[in-house]
């Protein structure tokens, strides 16, 4: 934390906001001189500047809860149709706070209706307005809240009663891949230096092909044997490998 910095401030709470989103990561509070109805800043909690000074939760965490701050304006104020999304960063952008944030603003169809949407906003006593603003949408996000969490909690009730019921692909694939075929992956140095015995190299008889089982394709066999060992021969001895 910078504690010269005014968002580390409202982080720790030595300076108060509307805050209507906070978790481990990020906070969202109303800004205090809104362009429109609901202008938000979405802070990251630690003092960063810049955007790839986020880690892997934090970056999740801030667009999470932007997708969250959005949804619950664009619930509680049906005429909004849009927003504009800014993130300033660093003293060369203009920012006149070096923590990283980002700026939500409503838009509400047109000029006129933006202006019109902050009606009763007064910059020398904000509060009022920004209380109203922030009951509205804290509602809307404390609904939403208790939905999502309750939907989470009949998932992993489901999930933790109904059995797992393989699809017709992991079936086949439990098939393909037996105990069988994967043992011999898994044997130990000892056991794969153990000789083989009769029974480990004997084929099974639905295996083999009995229609080779005549005298003439044993005999046929043989020969194409013997003329390959012959060759075989040969190649070693012209190579002085005998």
């Amino acid at each position: 934390m910078d504690p010269q910095c005014i968002f580390c401030q409202i982080v720790t709470g030595q300076v108060p906001a509307f805050k209507v989103y906070e978790d481990q990561f990020v906070i969202a509070f109303l800004d205090k001189y809104p362009r429109t109805k609901g202008t938000m800043n979405v802070i990251a909690k630690r003092h960063i500047t810049y955007l790839y000074e986020l880690n892997g939760g934090e970056f999740q965490g801030l667009f999470v809860a932007i997708a969250k701050v959005m949804s619950a304006i664009k619930a509680t104020y049906a005429n909004c149709n849009g927003f504009m999304v800014l993130s300033n960063e660093g003293p060369g952008s203009g920012a006149q706070v070096q923590h990283l944030f980002f700026q939500l603003i409503p838009r509400y169809g047109s000029p006129e209706k933006d202006t019109a949407s902050i009606q009763g906003y007064s910059q020398e006593n904000p509060d009022p307005f920004l209380k109203s603003v922030f009951d509205e949408l804290s509602t809307v996000l404390s609904i939403a809240m208790q939905v999502a969490t309750q939907a989470a909690e009949v998932k992993k009730e489901q999930n933790n009663t109904i059995p797992h019921q393989p699809k017709p692909q992991e079936q086949q694939k439990k098939e393909l891949i037996s105990p069988q075929i994967l043992a011999p992956m898994f044997q130990t140095a000892e056991q794969k230096q153990q000789p083989f015995t009769k029974s480990q190299t004997t084929i099974p008889s639905e295996h083999i092909d009995t229609s080779l089982c005549d005298v003439a394709s044993i005999s046929s066999l043989e020969k194409e044997i013997n003329a390959l060992n012959s060759k075989l021969k040969n190649l070693k001895n012209s190579c002085g490998w005998e």
